[in-house]
């Protein structure tokens, strides 16, 4: 399984030059969404609640006092399989080009962050609570689309790339309730 540090330096590879915060924040987001489409995480390393979101650890360990980051000293891509490739690409699609302090707002909103915050600035948000939060946001999300804006191509777009991943979980993923196809 990919850990931490090859998530991080696709992300990079891809990005280029970032804030420690954001990459952080984009690491989340990518395992997050990668529970909530195939139910699989991204990495094993441990996602915790700290005040100014979920931080990974082992990551922060490397970049330490730095405020902006272009490599890391460890992870390669090449271990991420296309599925886990497409996953980051549409996670960066999406949240690439917000500024960290909106990323670190936007993870404060959501209950995966605040629920286990709540109990302390170092406890584990579990890959539970992520899967389940997330599928439920995409559902939600794909109910509320009404118009071909960008917002709702990206949301249609990530829908129809887990259900052509190979149907791993629902017929139309997030676990959405029977008789409530989109097709």
């Amino acid at each position: 399984m990919s850990n931490v540090f090859d998530v991080a330096q696709y992300i990079l590879q891809k990005r280029g030059t970032m804030t420690t915060m954001k990459l952080q924040k984009l690491v989340y987001y990518g395992q997050a969404w990668a529970l909530a489409w195939s139910g699989q995480p991204l990495f094993e390393n441990v996602i915790e609640a700290w005040d100014r979101g979920p931080v990974v650890r082992e990551l922060w360990d490397v970049h330490r006092g730095l405020h902006q980051i272009n490599a890391l000293p460890a992870g390669d891509p090449e271990t991420l399989d296309v599925d886990q490739r497409e996953t980051i690409d549409a996670i960066l699609s999406r949240y690439g080009d917000l500024p960290p302090e909106m990323l670190s707002e936007l993870t404060h909103a959501e209950s995966p962050w605040r629920d286990a915050h709540r109990q302390s600035n170092t406890t584990e948000i579990s890959l539970s609570d992520l899967e389940s939060y997330y599928r439920q946001l995409g559902w939600d999300l794909l109910q509320d689309m009404t118009s071909d804006s960008p917002a709702d191509i990206f949301y249609l777009k990530l829908l129809l790339m887990q259900v052509t991943a190979d149907n791993r979980h629902d017929a139309i993923g997030w676990g959405a309730p029977a008789g409530q196809e989109i097709w």
